[in-house]
């Protein structure tokens, strides 16, 4: 009698560590793929800025809510990114190299994804040589900050949405 508790006991300990073991492979890992990017206490661009995370630094995914991507880093900081800021896999950065050289910044993706490049801008500005780009230009070098925009909403009484988790 004793001897089949011990087995059991057994099994069941090999297939809690199975378990276990099937539990920590599937945890998703993935990297930053923008030059920087910022961890945000909650799935909005106005929620406050927990952390800059950097391209190729590796996150763990905790949470997908719409658009947005609740993450741990290695250093165990948690917070919330824009999902189109990471990639699976590994992103390899060499300092000086090519891919230092071709890396895009946040501003540049979201460009990118709206399918406005640099390459179309040109292309534009050449056939449309009668348009002043002057403060076109000017307000791409603008910088707002979140509490700027805050600010800027709360004065004009626009409500703001949860962003992603909506």
């Amino acid at each position: 009698m004793l001897k089949r508790y011990r087995v059991v006991i057994l099994v069941t300990a090999l297939i809690c560590f199975a378990a276990i073991g099937v539990w920590a492979a599937a945890a998703k890992i993935m990297s930053v793929q923008m030059k920087v990017s910022e961890l945000r206490s909650s799935p909005s661009g106005l929620s406050s800025v927990v952390a800059t995370v950097k391209m190729g630094d590796r996150m763990t995914v905790l949470e997908e809510k719409g658009a947005w991507t609740k993450v741990s880093t290695e250093s165990g900081v948690i917070g919330w990114i824009p999902s189109s800021s990471l990639i699976k896999g590994t992103v390899k950065v060499n300092a000086g190299g090519a891919d230092a050289k071709v890396a895009a910044s946040s501003d540049e993706m979201s460009l990118a994804t709206k399918g406005f490049t640099s390459q179309v801008e040109s292309d534009f500005k050449k056939q449309h040589k009668d348009i002043d780009f002057t403060w076109v230009d000017k307000m791409n070098e603008m910088k707002i900050t979140t509490e700027e925009m805050k600010d800027f909403l709360e004065a004009g009484d626009v409500q703001v949405g949860k962003g992603g988790a909506q």
